[in-house]
């Protein structure tokens, strides 16, 4: 199924463009709603510099994913590892942080969710090689 050709690509690759752009326009809308303070959550208590460094870096890795997607690039692994990479990095502090506070609760969502994204780059890391991008 997903070897089927769409536009001159494969469908998985598809998928990911979209996983990439969903996360992007997310992100982005999250981080200018926090410069903007339109956020839907008070965060006049939270320290936001880690959480604006990381929208940043993931938006910028996300466009790099999706222009090399779109363009047919030869980096296309290397920006699916990147993305798995600060994913990895991000959900570890973030579990970490939660360690600090001792709350099993949040370190369990939040290694949950952390497991769940970076299977997916994972995922998309191997289908990738798999059909030689």
């Amino acid at each position: 199924m997903l070897s089927k050709v769409f536009f001159n690509r494969p469908i998985g690759v598809w998928l990911i463009f979209l996983f990439a752009s969903y996360g992007t326009l997310g992100t982005g809308k999250n981080v200018i709603a926090v410069f903007t303070n339109t956020s839907a959550i008070d965060t006049s208590s939270i320290n936001m510099g880690p959480y604006i460094v990381w929208g940043i870096v993931f938006i910028l890795l996300g466009f790099w994913l999706m222009a090399e997607l779109w363009t047919n690039g030869t980096r296309q692994k290397m920006a699916v590892l990147a993305n798995l990479a600060a994913t990895s990095l991000m959900y570890l502090s973030m579990v970490l942080a939660s360690v600090a506070t001792g709350n099993n609760s949040t370190i369990t969502a939040t290694f949950v969710l952390g497991a769940f994204v970076v299977s997916i780059w994972y995922a998309a890391y191997y289908y990738l090689k798999k059909i030689g991008r």
